[in-house]
């Protein structure tokens, strides 16, 4: 009596597991993929994010330079007008005439008025933009002004923003604006002064600087090279807490002028500064 009996194909049932096998890898790759994709979008938008900060930033430092020009320019530019730059101020000095008068930007300050606050908030319109600044964003900025304080020079404040993107970055900055007119002589040369000479206002010489016989100084003196002392040259007498600086002698109580000028005056490229302060402002 003969049974037939069935026996398995050979591979029958491997079929079901290659399909599932297959379906897996496909995911694990699609997986991967998602997720590289990812990071590449998140690095992308994490660069372009980095790239408008930094123009941010140096929007705000344009707009703290364009100041710093006007007070080179004139030192009490604070106190006489309110820049375009600036948010509305309102005098706050108790007994003022004037006192919770506030005034718009690019307008005449209140005369008299040492203290002030800002207390409007600002609207899109009051948003500055630089007039030197073109990048591939709008970026607008608003200052706020803090007089000096004590020895201190004018604070500054600014907060630059990208609108569209709602992207904001502040800095801030003391300004110890000095001006063009409160020397009596500025030369790339030694300077010297006989007896005699008596100064009311600033010296800066790019060499030496000497005085010999009696001589007084009612201001700062500064050099680049020696404040000489010694054989026919002498230390004049200071006046009015005046006081002297050079490359860091000593000589007549001298300080080091580096605390004055972070770099020496480029006398070839002063006509291009001036230039260059003339525009920004």
């Amino acid at each position: 009596m003969r049974r037939d009996v069935d026996r398995p194909r050979r591979g029958e049932g491997d079929d079901g597991f290659t399909l599932i096998a297959v379906v897996t890898f496909s995911m694990l790759v699609m997986l991967l993929t998602t997720a590289l994709l990812g990071d590449s979008v998140t690095q992308a938008n994490d660069s372009q994010r980095q790239k408008r900060d930094d123009q941010l930033i140096a929007g705000a430092e344009a707009v703290i330079d364009r100041y710093a020009s006007k007070l080179t320019i004139n030192p009490q530019y604070f106190l006489q007008r309110v820049d375009e730059s600036e948010r509305a101020r309102t005098c706050v000095q108790a007994g003022h005439p004037q006192v919770n008068v506030e005034v718009a930007p690019g307008n005449d300050w209140i005369d008299g008025c040492i203290e002030w606050a800002y207390l409007t908030d600002p609207t899109d319109a009051d948003w500055f933009t630089h007039p030197l600044l073109t990048t591939e964003e709008d970026i607008e900025s608003l200052i706020e002004i803090s007089p000096p304080a004590g020895d201190g020079g004018v604070e500054i404040s600014v907060v630059g923003r990208i609108a569209d993107r709602n992207q904001f970055r502040s800095i801030s900055a003391e300004i110890n604006a000095i001006s063009l007119s409160q020397f009596v002589r500025v030369t790339e040369l030694d300077l010297r002064y006989g007896d005699g000479a008596n100064l009311t206002g600033k010296v800066y010489s790019g060499g030496d600087l000497s005085f010999s016989g009696t001589t007084s100084v009612a201001a700062d003196i500064h050099s680049e090279g020696t404040l000489l002392n010694s054989g026919s040259y002498s230390c004049p007498t200071f006046l009015n807490g005046a006081e002297a600086y050079d490359s860091g002698t000593g000589n007549c109580g001298a300080g080091d002028v580096r605390d004055v000028f972070p770099e020496a005056l480029a006398f070839s490229n002063f006509w291009d500064d001036l230039d260059r302060i003339v525009n920004v402002a």
